[in-house]
């Protein structure tokens, strides 16, 4: 069974997340890249947004006992077989947890530019996942 108190919780902390991120991303690469505490902070807060959107598909899958993913995709892709999110979404957050992985792991060095460049992507990616678990658990939009 689906502890709501858990959803809320976590949907709150990606929307919070997302929202700071979204407040602090400067339209101009040049000066996000030039900006090492800025960049380390949404880098770090975008890595907490993926992994609350984690959090939630993990707490879901178990809920309904569908096993254990072997990835954070199957993760994804599970709650798409179960239409809490659709296919695209998923690969969309599925996308933006790769990146969670190579900046917590360090994957190599990470590239400021390409970071500010995809960014929105993600965010978007992750307001509409939150928006889509809170619907399909019964939450406020």
């Amino acid at each position: 069974m689906v502890d709501q108190a858990i959803v809320i919780k976590k949907v709150g902390l990606l929307r919070g997340y997302v929202t700071d991120v979204r407040g602090r991303l400067p339209i101009d690469a040049a000066a996000f890249v030039a900006d090492a505490d800025l960049h380390d902070l949404v880098a770090f807060h975008l890595l907490l947004a993926v992994q609350s959107a984690i959090d939630i598909a993990t707490h879901l899958i178990a809920s309904e006992g569908l096993g254990v993913p072997s990835s954070y995709r199957e993760a994804f892709e599970s709650l798409a077989s179960r239409q809490i999110v659709d296919h695209g979404l998923a690969t969309r957050v599925a996308e933006a947890a790769a990146l969670r992985n190579r900046l917590a792991h360090a994957y190599g060095s990470v590239d400021w530019h390409k970071l500010h460049a995809e960014a929105p992507g993600h965010l978007a990616a992750l307001e509409e996942y939150a928006a889509r678990v809170a619907a399909a658990t019964g939450l406020p939009p």
